[in-house]
């Protein structure tokens, strides 16, 4: 089997017309011991490493050969990853899409299991990915099709059961009249699916799933969480500590835990140069009041960056090392400038897609990088 690896990677680096010292360069190691990642000669052969073969391919921006990316991640199964946290509104869904999409762009397999009500209401509308897109290579489940465990459908049932019996009487009756429908349409279309999330892992190399709602589905499912941080949202800063403390809470009673990692996003230095010389440029007149406002604003904003900075280290998690700006933002807003709202950026929109050169593009490549890294 090892040699038969060693012909494919000799293969796929002479029809890409590199040579040995380049790929010995991306890879990180000397040209000799490419060489003899290369050779069939036992007496020549060195092991072959998983993190020096990634690096070659990843920075080659080669699509890696199945048996390849079979040797790279034998060790572990199917990646399952959660981009979390209980606030909304800070990017959670965007940012899992982005990832999905970079994945697809490496050439691996990868599925969203997304209960999000964007999502949801642009299937309703019959919406879908733009044709040939990255986000278009993603498959898309929503949680409700999807039988996680075996006890689920029973379990469901028994909510179901419990409450038409409170419909019947008082105290949460009218909770239970708003919730029983839905509910109800949950355990209709779990009973008739076949999609399990079992034989989703052996189909895909990663699996996202975007339903923060449902905390404890994320801990007893995922390899690793990413707790996403807006680092210039207080209130965003405050669900990390609930959650740090509810992730602590339940999942020390498993024998096996995910793997938790902040995410810092909305990262900006807050420097002091004019917010008007940044759009009018250097030359603009401003009264000295108005001037030593906006002084004041940008000082203020500084301050409150690095009082959350520090917010978020002491939330005594380890940190990805990378981080997201404004970036993303920016392209977002590029996007939809003369837009129809319903044409805007959406659920099935990428920045890879809309902005393949943007930073922010850059950023997520780097994340993945990282998250990859990880998982070796």
């Amino acid at each position: 089997m090892e040699d038969q690896l060693r012909k494919i990677l000799k293969k796929t680096r002479e029809s890409s017309f590199f040579s040995v010292a380049q790929a010995a360069h991306w890879a990180g190691v000397a040209d000799r011991t490419w060489r003899s990642y290369e050779s069939q000669f036992p007496s020549s052969n060195r092991n072959l490493s998983r993190r020096s073969i990634w690096n070659f391919f990843s920075r080659s921006n080669l699509t890696i050969p199945v048996e390849i990316k079979e040797f790279i991640f034998s060790e572990g199964s199917t990646q399952v990853i959660s981009v979390t946290n209980y606030k909304g509104g800070i990017g959670k869904s965007p940012i899992t899409v982005d990832l999905a999409a970079c994945l697809t762009l490496r050439g691996f397999k990868v599925a969203v299991i997304t209960s999000d009500s964007v999502y949801r209401g642009m299937i309703a509308r019959k919406a879908s990915p733009e044709k040939d897109s990255l986000v278009s290579k993603i498959d898309f489940f929503d949680e409700k099709d999807v039988v996680f465990r075996k006890s689920e459908i029973r379990d469901l049932k028994k909510r179901v059961s419990n409450m038409k019996k409170n419909c019947e009487k008082g105290g949460s009756r009218r909770i239970s009249q708003i919730l029983l429908p839905e509910l109800t349409q949950e355990l209709e279309r779990k009973e008739s699916t076949k999609t399990k999330f079992e034989e989703l892992k052996a189909n895909y190399d990663y699996i996202f799933l975007d339903i923060n709602r449902e905390f404890e589905k994320v801990r007893d499912l995922t390899n690793l969480v990413i707790l996403l941080i807006d680092i210039s949202c207080f209130q965003a800063i405050n669900s990390s500590e609930l959650f740090v403390e509810d992730f602590r809470g339940l999942f020390k009673k498993k024998k096996k835990n995910s793997l938790l990692f902040g995410l810092v996003t909305k990262k900006g230095t807050g420097g002091q140069r004019s917010v008007i010389e940044d759009y009018y440029g250097e030359n603009v007149h401003i009264e000295e009041n108005d001037y030593k406002e906006l002084q004041e604003q940008m000082e203020w904003h500084r301050n409150q960056r690095e009082t959350n900075l520090s917010a978020v280290n002491g939330l005594n998690i380890p940190m990805l090392k990378t981080s997201l700006s404004f970036a993303h933002e920016e392209v977002i807003s590029t996007y939809n400038r003369g837009r129809l709202l319903l044409r805007g950026y959406s659920y099935f929109d990428s920045v890879l897609d809309v902005a393949p050169a943007s930073y922010a593009s850059a950023e997520i490549n780097q994340l993945l990088d990282e998250l990859i890294e990880l998982r070796m």
